[in-house]
């Protein structure tokens, strides 16, 4: 705890305290306007409309736990929506910028999302992207999974065993904390050939049927998921797609990426690519 002291002390606390002011006065802004809206419905989500079932967004939800008297603070809900809005920003970015980077590098794959792109879509870049669109993107769906499996978002995910577990042989008592190397379990050989090379055929239908179901968790898996999983990869298809149509990405011989990481993988040294803006014609 001593260097938390010393912290206060040195010339980042002020910009750190300064962004958590603006971080915080972000999501309490939401959570009242949302709250505003809450009030003026006897109830937001109602579990039936016309036969149609309708699912609450989780802020809804958490205000309703708040208002039915549950054990849910504010600043409960502010942490909510803090960890949903931020942490999913930022791996979405990230896996953003690690996808025109894998892009850059392979132009004949980039050149079949951008043809894919044209004829879903079309080649207007000022046109709104539908979410049927989105899920027409075929192609472009396995170049993502390819270029999150390579760039891992989140390298590595830990959970508790709550109760005594033999593997192999060898038995791991309840309250074991597990470290899953998400990175490490993508570049794994035996599961994917030649792993270093970025090929999104490997997620074609028919190879993934010859894969563990758990061999590929960008996500994590079970009850424990990314909750925001599908906002970050209908975000992510979007914004390559609304950049593709504006710019072609080539690399630049002479960078190289240093991977590093924190809670996030990050390029250390940026991500330096070419970019070109498209002409009129596709």
């Amino acid at each position: 705890m001593g260097y938390l002291i010393f912290f206060r002390f040195s010339e980042h606390y002020k910009k750190y305290h300064k962004t958590v002011k603006i971080l915080h006065e972000f999501c309490e802004d939401v959570i009242k306007k949302r709250k505003e809206k809450f009030r003026k419905k006897d109830k937001i989500n109602e579990d039936e409309n016309d036969g149609i079932k309708i699912r609450s967004a989780l802020l809804d939800m958490l205000l309703e736990a708040n208002q039915n008297g549950e054990n849910l603070s504010d600043e409960d809900i502010r942490d909510e929506v803090n960890t949903f809005m931020f942490e999913g920003h930022d791996t979405s970015a990230t896996a953003t910028c690690f996808t025109l980077y894998a892009l850059a590098q392979n132009p004949t794959i980039q050149d079949k999302v951008y043809q894919e792109i044209c004829e879903v879509i079309g080649n207007d870049p000022k046109e709104e992207i539908t979410l049927s669109q989105i899920n027409n993107l075929k192609y472009m769906d396995i170049v993502v999974k390819e270029a999150l499996r390579i760039y891992q978002p989140v390298p590595l995910i830990e959970r508790n065993i709550d109760a005594d577990w033999i593997l192999d042989g060898i038995k791991i008592p309840k309250n074991t904390t597990v470290a899953i190397f998400l990175y490490g379990m993508n570049r794994d050989p035996h599961v994917f050939p030649d792993p270093k090379t970025f090929d999104p055929d490997r997620f074609l239908p028919e190879q993934q049927t010859t894969r563990h179901n758990y061999a590929y968790i960008p996500f994590s898996a079970g009850p424990r998921n990314c909750i925001g999983q599908r906002y970050a990869m209908y975000s992510l298809k979007a914004t390559v797609a609304k950049f593709l149509l504006q710019y072609r990405v080539t690399e630049d011989p002479g960078f190289a990426m240093e991977i590093g990481t924190c809670s996030v993988l990050k390029s250390m040294n940026g991500y330096k690519m070419k970019i070109y803006p498209r002409t009129k014609k596709v």
